[in-house]
């Protein structure tokens, strides 16, 4: 049976340096709060003979001392004034970092549509890209190179599905799917009207789908509610927010000026975004990164693809129902302040409701010029994800300064809420690898159902790693994270979250931390077609905050075709099924349909574990299978499971280890299932391979299957 999925993660993708001859590194100095500060005199004229003198920093109402001073006048080939408290920090030969600009283009369109209607002033921009300005094209490595940006973009234009540079979210389109059905939902609570039923809205039962059975308001209510859209809706604006943190952090390694243009259908924010939103400005300020919007929908009064869809359907269904003319225009309005709050948040700029897409990148050119960068070490340095209020002025008369108001501290793991603890963890999953402590995970491969195959995973962390509390409770807490997403970025990944809390005692606990045989693991079964697949693991010690994760690409086979065997599954967790020989067996194999448990062989049920590592005198357990099987192949299993053990690059005889295996033919569904074991009592300590021969193996591209393990002395 298939287990539920979770799904809901939009990735990002990873912003990767620069070629490596462009720009030169700088020495990492102590981190101070960056801000920048614009002054301009009558006229509103940049003014830019400032001194360090000049200004005067507050934070809290306590005057700070300013450690970094520059002006930056531009991303072309004049340099920057700089006077920084040590001035042989940065090479005499280097220029300033500060002339650098980095642009993160983030396309983010529900249809292919919107992006076009922004390619063409995008393509004027970057051909003529200022010096020193270095861009990114949704992900792909930053380039200063004007050929290959347009290059890029025309290919992103013919291209928005594909995986380098996709510029379509699928979350976009079934946001807006979600917000179509609400304005419906909606407009059927102003009428008392009987409708026919409708495809798109309703799913169960099948005759209502047909337009067959007439169903009243309160019935679709039961289905599907104007509550449940709203949290659907808000999960995704909390989805994109996280991304956009992680770009910020990402960006945050790059000196100098750093830029994100966003071009979004709109971004849904509500109260219950607060504390991302007061993160991302913390965390904007700290790095220096500004937030550029723009409502890729512009004024144009286009019908989505996703509406388009539904609409067809009211011909099967019946006449098509009220939509909530008051409320689509309020729901707008909400994307579009949300793109306006992201915006105003890192200092950035918004362009929404207009079709001027040249005007957010005349913006861009604007902001990465003529402008201060302040650099102070504050004189409180706890934090506990305080506000803390900034004011800066200048002595000289006549001047208005622009500069942030304020920044959140960074808030300790013990002093976040459940739900910022949540988004810190959900953060993890999206940025690069944490490096806290290491985790172990092991995957195989077995036909499901419906042509999809069963990814059955064991990922774990050694208890040694994670801190327990001494007293009544010792154990340890982590919850887990697993997303399982597929690189053709055409579905939505599936993502798996649990907590492991281990009922053990401090003395057991404390023994087993330094036993690399000893995880404390989740294992499960995902289903998933065939393909190109990424997998990323998060743990996280619930006591302490720290993180560790796994990531690897998986290449999902498929099992269609003859005689084709599963991968080989190496485990030393096995015991008897539930109830062998009852009933409830019986039920249970025929729940799981023709392919069964394939986990389960004869009277055992085999666990898979995150590593191949046992102790001496233990039995390592195997199995496979073998799917549409021809009749030679049964004729080949009478003779029973064909196992052979290397050492190293010599195999191990016969009469030194004990080992056994067993065929379990089922002729019926085409399916031979094979589990084997092997008892290393009489094994050395070292690395070994077993090797599973295949049923007639001489007339195979691959004869045999083989997995390698780990014995330690006992």
């Amino acid at each position: 049976m298939r287990p539920p999925l979770a799904v809901g993660l939009a990735l990002l993708g990873a912003v990767v340096a620069a070629r490596a001859q462009v720009p030169p590194t700088f020495p990492t100095q102590i981190e101070l709060v960056q801000i920048e500060v614009r002054a301009t005199g009558e006229g509103d004229v940049p003014v830019s003979d400032l001194r360090r003198e000049d200004f005067v920093v507050e934070e809290d109402g306590q005057r700070q001392e300013i450690e970094l001073f520059e002006y930056v006048a531009g991303p072309g080939p004049e340099a920057a004034r700089v006077e920084a408290v040590e001035p042989d920090a940065l090479a005499a030969e280097a220029p300033s970092p500060s002339q650098y600009t980095w642009l993160y283009i983030a396309p983010e369109v529900a249809n292919p549509t919107e992006f076009v209607h922004v390619a063409g002033p995008l393509r004027d921009f970057l051909a003529h890209l200022p010096d020193k300005f270095f861009v990114s094209l949704a992900g792909l490595p930053f380039t200063d190179s004007r050929e290959l940006l347009l290059a890029t973009l025309d290919r992103m234009v013919g291209e928005p599905f594909n995986d380098q540079g996709a510029v379509v979210d699928p979350l976009l389109a079934y946001h807006e799917d979600l917000t179509f059905e609400r304005e419906v939902l909606l407009g059927l609570r102003r009428q008392d009207a009987i409708l026919p039923a409708f495809v798109g809205l309703i799913r169960e039962p099948a005759a209502e789908v047909a337009g067959t059975v007439e169903t009243s308001i309160d019935d679709i209510r039961g289905m599907l509610s104007v509550e449940r859209i709203d949290r659907q809706i808000i999960f995704f604006g909390r989805l994109a927010l996280l991304r956009y943190l992680d770009l910020i952090e990402r960006m945050g390694a790059f000196p100098g000026k750093k830029m994100i243009l966003l071009y979004r259908s709109g971004l849904f924010l509500e109260v219950g975004h607060a504390d991302l939103l007061a993160e991302i400005t913390a965390a904007a300020l700290r790095h220096r990164v500004s937030f550029f919007t723009l409502d890729s929908r512009g004024l144009e009064a286009r019908v989505p693809v996703e509406e388009r869809r539904v609409q067809d359907a009211w011909a099967v269904a019946g006449p098509r129902p009220p939509r909530d003319a008051l409320g689509l225009p309020e729901a707008r309005k909400q994307e579009v302040n949300g793109l306006v709050t992201l915006a105003r948040s890192t200092g950035g700029r918004s362009v929404v409701d207009s079709n001027d897409t040249g005007a957010i990148l005349q913006s861009i050119l604007e902001e990465s010029s003529r402008y201060y960068v302040l650099g102070y070490a504050p004189r409180n340095p706890r934090e506990e994800g305080r506000f803390r209020k900034l004011r800066v002025s200048v002595s000289r008369p006549g001047i208005e300064v622009r500069a942030p108001r304020g920044y959140y501290e960074r808030k300790p793991f013990d002093h976040q809420s459940e739900k910022e603890k949540s988004a810190t963890l959900y953060r993890a999953l999206l940025s690069q690898t944490p490096t806290d402590f290491p985790v172990a995970t092991s995957v195989s491969y077995f036909a499901a159902p419906e042509d999809r195959t069963a990814v059955v995973f064991s990922t774990g962390v050694r208890p040694g790693n994670l801190v327990a509390r001494k007293g009544k409770r010792p154990d340890p807490e982590t919850t887990v994270l697993l997303r399982l997403r597929s690189r053709i970025r055409e579905s939505m990944p599936v993502v798996l979250e649990q907590e492991l809390r281990p009922e053990v005692g401090w003395e057991s606990l404390e023994a087993a931390a330094d036993d690399p045989t000893l995880y404390l693991a989740f294992n499960g079964r995902i289903d998933v077609p065939p393909g190109p697949y990424t997998l990323k693991v998060v743990f996280r010690d619930d006591r302490s905050g720290r993180l560790g994760s796994y990531e690897e690409a998986l290449d999902v086979p498929s099992f269609a075709g003859s005689s084709v065997p599963s991968s080989l599954l190496l485990t030393r967790q096995a015991g008897p099924r539930d109830d062998p020989s009852g009933e409830a067996r019986d039920e249970a194999d025929a729940a799981s349909g023709p392919l069964g448990d394939p986990l389960a062989m004869g009277d055992l049920r085999l666990t898979p574990e995150p590593v191949r590592v046992i102790r001496q005198g233990h039995v390592v357990y195997c199995a496979f299978h073998l799917y549409n099987a021809a009749a030679e192949d049964f004729e080949a299993a009478e003779a029973g499971m064909q196992l052979g053990l290397l050492r190293g690059q010599d195999w191990v005889e016969p009469g030194e280890v004990r080992a056994g295996g067993q065929p379990f033919p089922d002729p019926e569904n085409g399916i031979i299932r094979f589990v084997g074991w092997i008892d290393t009592e009489k094994l050395p300590p070292g690395r070994y391979t077993l090797v599973a021969v295949l049923p007639n193996y001489q007339d195979r591209q691959v004869p045999d299957l083989s997995g390698e393990f780990e014995v330690l002395p006992p």
